[in-house]
């Protein structure tokens, strides 16, 4: 009898399966990673270019763009 593949055996499983996990690990971890609440608003702060503080920046309302990234991984 023939022993079935090995998941590891298979890169293109692999390479498939290893962004979705990250994905994954993302969307669960997010609260605890997020720099910033995703939807405190901070009118001063709108449209801020990345910085140490806001890595990819802020939008219309001054909401970090990151925090918003991470949550966003989310379902609900």
């Amino acid at each position: 009898m023939s022993r079935p593949p090995r998941i590891t055996g298979h890169l293109r499983t692999v390479l498939v399966a290893l962004p979705l996990l990250v994905f994954a690990v993302v969307g669960l971890l997010a609260p605890v990673i997020a720099p910033a609440d995703p939807s405190a608003n901070d009118l001063a702060a709108s449209l801020l270019p990345p910085s140490a503080e806001h890595l990819l920046g802020t939008d219309q309302l001054g909401r970090d763009q990151l925090s918003r990234l991470l949550h966003g991984a989310r379902s609900r």
